[in-house]
């Protein structure tokens, strides 16, 4: 297990962490505090999608890099 956290600015802006495992595949996580919901005091469908894009570029990633750190950039992503 590799821990990326604190890498990027979205990373430390909303807290998240890059957990990239030993399977060949990366996953995020985060404390949700009120700092990440809408005004129905749900978490921001926004905040889910950016999750979701994270752990996908470094699930990615890891094919080409053991780290999970090889650039990759998403052109498009609909959720």
């Amino acid at each position: 297990m590799s821990l990326i956290e604190d890498e990027t600015g979205a990373q430390r802006a909303l807290g998240y962490v890059v957990d990239v495992g030993d399977a060949g595949a990366a996953r995020c996580w985060l404390d949700v505090t009120d700092a990440h919901t809408n005004r129905h005091d749900a978490l921001h469908g926004g905040i889910s999608t950016m999750l979701l894009d994270s752990a996908m570029g470094a699930t990615g990633s890891i094919s080409v890099d053991p780290a999970g750190r090889a650039p990759f950039l998403t052109v498009s992503l609909t959720t």
